[in-house]
């Protein structure tokens, strides 16, 4: 069995049936945190995939517009992780008031990998969270993905690729499985490579969907969700960012302006 199939069997395993298990809410510093959640693989550690809550591992720091910031990692065999995330779920956090519920839920995530093994490997991070103010009846969308790779040493390259039959970036709405449901947009798609050649050269690139004009999007219900994966050359560092935003239709936001306009004049009379 092939590296990438054996991320993708691992990755299934812990995500099939539902998210429940990876959506686990915590509190951090006396405030509740958002339903945030990871699942990591590395083809060559020879460790199934590791589900894990970013808040046990790092730090939360809440900011303004009702965000949330997730900075942490840890260190396995063969790999190094660290993570700079930004999520908004639209809700007010644990009563604490940290900005007002509704407008767009996102998930905007970088990831800093260190392949440290001597084999070219494929890391996948799954990054999800829980929804708690549906998107009714349906959605617009857009996103990105960047990603910097940068050679550890004096000669040869680094090259950070898509997989066969893979995409870099996938972005979800209310995910299962992120291997039988259906995207709602990927990015770099194979045979997508981006190297750098020369002592500690590094090379970067960008694209996205959406932008300026957010594309039509289904309803949201439990979670928007975030898949990055792909392969990295040994002894070599990638920097992967996504982002995925999700905005209530015109309509729905135009409803809850109305419902604002309206509920002032009752209070006012």
């Amino acid at each position: 069995m092939s590296a990438i199939a054996r991320t993708k069997n691992r990755l299934t395993l812990a995500a099939a049936g539902s998210m429940v298990a990876l959506l686990a809410t915590s509190v951090h510093a006396g405030l509740v945190t958002p339903d945030f959640g990871m699942v990591w693989d590395a083809s060559g550690d020879n460790v199934p995939s590791n589900p894990y809550n970013p808040a046990d591992f790092g730090e939360v720091i809440y900011e303004a517009n009702n965000t949330v910031r997730y900075l942490g990692g840890f260190v396995g065999e063969g790999w190094a992780l660290d993570w700079n995330c930004l999520v908004r779920d639209r809700g007010q956090y644990g009563g604490q008031g940290f900005g007002s519920p509704g407008g767009a839920a996102f998930v905007d995530a970088e990831i800093v990998v260190t392949n440290t093994s001597a084999s070219t490997q494929t890391f996948s991070i799954l990054m999800s969270m829980g929804v708690s103010d549906p998107i009714l009846p349906d959605s617009l969308v857009n996103g990105a993905v960047a990603a910097t790779v940068t050679n550890n040493s004096f000669s040869g390259g680094a090259t950070l690729n898509a997989g066969l039959g893979d995409s870099i970036y996938k972005g979800f709405i209310d995910l299962v499985d992120p291997f039988a449901d259906t995207p709602v947009a990927t990015l770099w798609d194979d045979p997508y490579s981006l190297s750098a050649t020369g002592a500690f050269a590094s090379a970067d690139d960008a694209t996205d969907f959406g932008v300026p004009a957010p594309i039509a999007g289904p309803a949201v219900n439990s979670n928007v969700a975030i898949l990055l994966t792909f392969e990295l050359s040994p002894g070599d560092s990638a920097t992967v960012s996504g982002f995925l935003n999700v905005i209530p239709t015109p309509g729905v936001l135009a409803l809850l302006g109305l419902a604002g306009v309206t509920g002032g004049r009752r209070r006012r009379a």
